[in-house]
């Protein structure tokens, strides 16, 4: 009588219902039902840097409401988990940006994607060498809404062309803080940037140069009206004083106006290389207007004087509110020996000429009085 092996049968009878079960259950189940799928990326702007706080959604298509939703992190990334797989739309919402949307499917496990998000401004301008005027090529220049100034922790990044120009297409809407680096010169910080949508062309900003050990840079910067300030520093000289501006760059050889500019916006530069005993007297001339209404244009005028030592800025001035005049008296400088004070003046004189240093006095006030305006 033949034997036969009723568990090797059962074995082999278990595997086939278990596998046309399997076939089953494939074939009637919906492709849409599949889950545990993943799906990764980063959001970028057009500067290619990731946004923060971006939020990353799939909605089906007639769905109110979102399956699957992720923030960006610090660098612009974010995961989703267990998604079922079939079609998607993309959306990604971000402050100051459009709206982005983009179909997907989701068929295996691991997708990784980059979007890139636009704003609705661009931004433009110039960086400005304080030694020569001319544009800084290769300078970087950030943007950073949460007031961060960092390189890092930037929202967006441009580098300068040859000329010192750049631009930034699909920038988004807010208040920046704007900074810019390049070797060989100080970090320049300009606070509440206001971009809005459409084109925002910002004024220059002067790139000041390093500054050697016991030296002193004074830069003035301002705006596009008046269209001419110029910077007048008058010193101790053996027999009466120097003055140093547009019609005496060099007055001695401790002191040199870098540059005279005549058309807006400045800089206007003067280095002094080595100090005497005795007070320096700074001064801002309004060129374009000799009235005493002169310091009207001063005050309205986005102008700054900036202070610059071997390790950066040491103080900065703006101009006070209107009085008569049309000359601002910033600051002075006292030397002794190798004692030096920067002392605040900020007052506003009358200037009647701007080439004899003797001429320049308060309204009113005897000459005798030795009140120079330089």
């Amino acid at each position: 009588m033949k034997k036969i092996n009723l568990l090797g049968t059962n074995n082999h009878i278990l595997v086939l219902l278990l596998s046309i079960f399997s076939l089953i259950m494939v074939s009637c189940k919906d492709e849409d039902d599949v889950s545990g799928f993943n799906l990764g990326g980063a959001v970028v702007n057009t500067t290619d840097i990731g946004v923060v706080g971006a939020t990353v959604s799939l909605w089906r298509s007639g769905d109110n409401t979102a399956h699957f939703s992720a923030t960006t992190d610090a660098e612009g990334n974010y995961r989703m988990t267990n998604i079922l797989t079939g079609d998607y739309e993309l959306r990604i919402t971000a402050e100051g940006y459009e709206a982005y949307s983009s179909s997907i499917s989701i068929t295996g496990d691991y997708m990784e994607r980059s979007d890139t998000i636009s704003g609705t401004a661009s931004i433009s301008g110039q960086i400005i060498n304080s030694q020569t005027g001319q544009g800084v090529s290769g300078a970087e220049v950030t943007f950073s809404a949460d007031g961060d100034t960092t390189r890092v922790e930037a929202d967006l990044v441009v580098v300068t062309d040859e000329l010192g120009f750049y631009i930034i297409d699909g920038a988004p809407v807010g208040v920046f803080i704007q900074v810019v680096r390049n070797e060989g010169f100080f970090p320049q910080v300009i606070e509440n940037v206001g971009v809005t949508e459409g084109e925002n062309e910002l004024n220059p900003v002067t790139a000041v140069e390093g500054v050697g050990e016991g030296e002193l840079r004074i830069v003035l910067t301002w705006g596009l009206t008046p269209y001419d300030l110029d910077s007048h520093l008058t010193g101790p000289l053996s027999g009466g004083r120097f003055h140093c501006y547009y019609s005496s760059e060099r007055p001695v050889s401790t002191v040199n106006l870098d540059v005279d500019d005549t058309y807006s916006f400045g800089p206007e530069t003067i280095t002094i290389n080595e100090f005497t005993t005795g007070t320096y007297r700074y001064s801002v001339h309004n060129y374009s207007n000799w009235s005493q209404n002169g310091s009207a244009g001063i005050a309205s005028s986005p102008a700054m004087v900036q202070v610059y030592g071997s390790s950066g800025l040491i103080t900065s001035f703006s101009p006070p509110a209107i009085t008569p005049g049309n000359t601002w008296r910033v600051f002075e400088i006292e030397v002794v020996e190798r004692s030096i004070e920067i002392v605040p003046i900020d007052v506003y004189v009358t200037a009647s000429t701007s080439d004899d240093v003797n001429s320049f006095r308060l309204e009113g006030k005897p000459i005798f009085q030795n009140l120079n305006i330089f």
